[in-house]
């Protein structure tokens, strides 16, 4: 019986997650630097992310430093969520799999000091990080402005959300 209940799936429905997984999103109250925040934040709004509070975890850090490690230790899967500042138009959204290729420790610079990539790289030396771990980068246009973020910014906001979820879902 038990087969036949549920041999049919919704056309909404995705496999169910297998805890822990952890969505970090790292930034500061200036400018686009609070995407990660923001991203964090529409997360914990979604409805699809609440039926599944008991399984995904959702942060929100001021430093990419430590305490990322800390919420990333002992975690399945994590995806962290920062904003860029690589030359790229504002906005542009990337993707890069921790798990599998090293990020540039020379080309990207930290205004706190200790970036996230010698987070990432420390964590990894210290065996700390998930067995899949993934960094959507939104390509900020001010770092240093206010703290409303520009609209191009936003938009990319609403497509790492989807991203997001889509990569959680992933085998």
């Amino acid at each position: 019986m038990h087969l036949l209940r549920n041999a049919l799936h919704h056309a909404d429905s995705r496999p169910e997650l297998t805890p822990p997984f952890v969505v970090a999103g790292v930034g500061s109250p200036f400018g686009d630097d609070r995407l990660g925040w923001e991203v964090a934040e529409r997360l914990r709004q979604d409805p699809w992310f609440a039926r599944r509070a008991s399984h995904v975890r959702i942060v929100s850090l001021d430093r990419p430093g430590p305490a990322l490690l800390d919420v990333l230790q002992g975690a399945e899967r994590a995806i962290v969520v920062d904003a860029m500042r690589s030359g790229a138009q504002a906005g542009s959204i990337r993707r890069i799999d921790l798990d599998r290729v090293r990020l540039p420790r020379d080309s990207l610079v930290s205004v706190h000091g200790f970036g996230l990539a010698d987070t990432i790289e420390l964590g990894r030396m210290l065996g700390l990080l998930p067995w899949r771990l993934t960094l959507f980068g939104i390509e900020a246009h001010s770092i240093n402005g206010a703290g409303r973020t520009t609209a191009a910014a936003a938009r990319a906001v609403a497509e790492v959300c989807l991203r997001v979820r889509a990569c959680l879902c992933e085998p």
